[in-house]
């Protein structure tokens, strides 16, 4: 059996990133003593919050893509750059909410939330490297519900992209696609990072008491939320790695980074397959 350039490339690539791995399992226990001396955010907030924030998000979202997309062609480029534009409205507007719930909520407020400035250089180097050490673990869940699905929906299944990737390969405008980078790799993440990390994780934790139970629940919501069933097992894959990073550290800023450097690999592989692809038929 030959292996493909490419094969050999992933190998090489991902073959101290499964070494890294390891070595967290092998060194807490398989994660049993990962979070032990953590501390849980301190806060008062109400249990409907999250809810009021995500219904809000989707009722702007909505509202804005129904008045501004009135009379576009629903599959143009001139309908992709609205919707980016509805999620950045939504999310920018859930994002001064959310900031406003923490000030009155959460102990020493946004501090006490996670975001700090200080030590954000450290954050975005460990948050690349948690993202490194977690993704032949992303990888595998792709794998594994690709092998999965094809046993039972046959050969032709194939994972459904997500929507933004879609509109990234069907449109190749600069700016719609400038937009498309901005939300999904600069907005998106902060929105959601927030909400589910921030406000959503946080308060489990308060509930549950113990770190990995809100974790692990809050990446079932993360991953349902996102729609595609095809896409939960690496979306909570995923969110277990944010997850851990947040109680870890009790910094915001290291998940933010981590859901952002995910989302602008996957865009920008996606835009190189599709050129690929594009210059291979011309």
């Amino acid at each position: 059996m030959t292996l493909s350039p490419e094969t050999i490339g992933a190998i090489v690539f991902l073959s101290p990133a499964v070494a890294v791995f390891a070595y967290w399992l092998y060194r807490t226990e398989f994660g049993k003593t990962a979070l032990e001396g953590t501390r849980a955010r301190r806060n008062l907030m109400p249990f409907y919050i999250p809810l009021a924030v995500f219904f809000l998000w989707w009722l702007i979202l909505s509202l804005v893509y129904m008045v501004s997309a009135k009379g576009i062609e629903p599959d143009g480029w001139r309908a992709g750059l609205i919707l980016n534009i509805a999620l950045a409205v939504a999310a920018l507007t859930a994002i001064l909410v959310m900031v406003r719930v923490v000030r009155l909520y959460f102990a020493r407020g946004l501090r006490g939330f996670g975001f700090r400035l200080r030590g954000a250089g450290r954050d975005f180097y460990i948050a690349l490297l948690n993202l490194y050490g977690i993704w032949p673990v992303v990888l595998a869940s792709i794998l594994l519900t690709d092998y999965a699905a094809r046993q039972i929906y046959g050969p032709d299944w194939q994972i459904e992209q997500h929507e933004q990737i879609q509109i990234l390969l069907k449109h190749p405008h600069f700016i719609l696609r400038v937009i498309l980078f901005v939300v999904t790799v600069g907005i998106v993440p902060v929105f959601e990072e927030m909400l589910f990390r921030g406000l959503i994780q946080s308060k489990l934790r308060s509930y549950l008491g113990r770190p990995w139970a809100a974790v692990a629940v809050t990446s079932v919501a993360f991953a349902v939320v996102h729609g595609n069933i095809s896409h939960w097992p690496a979306l909570f894959v995923l969110s277990m790695c944010m997850g851990y990073s947040y109680e870890r550290s009790g910094s915001l800023l290291r998940p933010i980074f981590i859901h952002a450097f995910f989302n602008g690999i996957m865009l920008t592989l996606a835009m190189f397959e599709g050129q690929a692809q594009a210059a291979a038929l011309w």
